[in-house]
């Protein structure tokens, strides 16, 4: 599994850091910036034109353009670090790379719930009524099943290893 040249950490390669960036990646990342900027675009609309509902969410329409915004820079950096297995070893190593991980998890669960029930909400208005409200319904749904998925699949390894373990 592990191809080593040298003696250092950073020169390690291993399945562990994957430092391909295929086209297919390169587009769905793309595709991902031009989702998050048009809803951070379409938030800043509904605030720009007082709409009531937009505005009646109170800490929802804030987190989503600052979570949306963040996930915008992620996915370059994301890119970098796949085209840099040093740095991207190092940051591993040291734990950085590990803290950014849960920091982005958690962000990512808030961020599905605040997305969902923004959307959710956004329903009661005329003056939401657009398109980009069902993109941000189906991405806060997809989010929040995902993440459901997740801990669910997560629940069941934890269960599996505890039997086995008696």
């Amino acid at each position: 599994m592990a191809k080593r040249r040298g003696n250092n950490l950073a020169s390690v390669v291993t399945e562990d850091f994957p430092h391909d960036i295929t086209v297919t990646r390169f587009i769905s990342y793309t595709v991902g910036i031009l989702l998050n900027i048009v809803i951070i675009v379409y938030i800043s609309q509904l605030e720009s034109m007082g709409c009531a509902c937009a505005e009646a969410n109170g800490w929802m329409p804030t987190f989503l353009t600052y979570a949306l915004a963040f996930s915008v820079v992620m996915v370059p950096f994301t890119l970098f670090l796949r085209t840099r297995l040093d740095l991207m070893a190092k940051m591993w190593s040291n734990g950085s790379l590990k803290a950014l991980g849960v920091f982005v998890f958690v962000v990512g669960i808030v961020k599905a719930y605040a997305m969902l029930n923004y959307a959710l909400d956004l329903y009661r208005c005329n003056c939401a009524s657009d398109w980009r409200r069902i993109l941000m319904l189906w991405e806060g749904v997809f989010s929040v099943l995902l993440y459901f998925a997740l801990f669910a699949l997560t629940a069941y390894v934890l269960i599996r290893h505890r039997r086995r373990g008696k």
